[in-house]
């Protein structure tokens, strides 16, 4: 990256800027859909100093008897904060995610 001063911005702002060149990986560092990992990422970090369990809540917004299953079945502590979770628990949750959406949709195609 480059160091971009204060002075070539109009109004100049209080603080120099930095233009970074990113580079995505070949293999992403875990293996889920992007969408799944976007919305789940979305909703947890929605409350940032609450728990995981009440941005969960946004990703079953008419069913919320699947927010438990979703920790219960992912592995993942839901008294953490978005910021503490690892790469590894947000694979399991959005993992996790995937299966109870694909099953229950299952179940609302039976039950018609």
């Amino acid at each position: 990256g480059f160091l971009l001063p204060s002075t070539v911005f109009t109004p100049k702002p209080k603080v120099d800027a930095v233009v970074l060149r990113l580079t995505p990986l070949v293999k992403p560092l875990i293996n889920v859909k992007y969408h799944t990992l976007e919305k789940v990422v979305k909703c947890l970090f929605q409350f940032r100093r609450k728990y995981i369990r009440k941005g969960a809540s946004l990703l079953f917004p008419d069913q919320p008897e699947l927010v438990p299953k979703l920790f219960q079945h992912s592995g993942v502590d839901d008294t953490l904060r978005a910021q503490q979770l690892t790469l590894e628990d947000f694979e399991s949750l959005c993992n996790t995610y995937e299966t109870l959406k694909e099953l229950n949709q299952f179940e609302n195609l039976e039950k018609q």
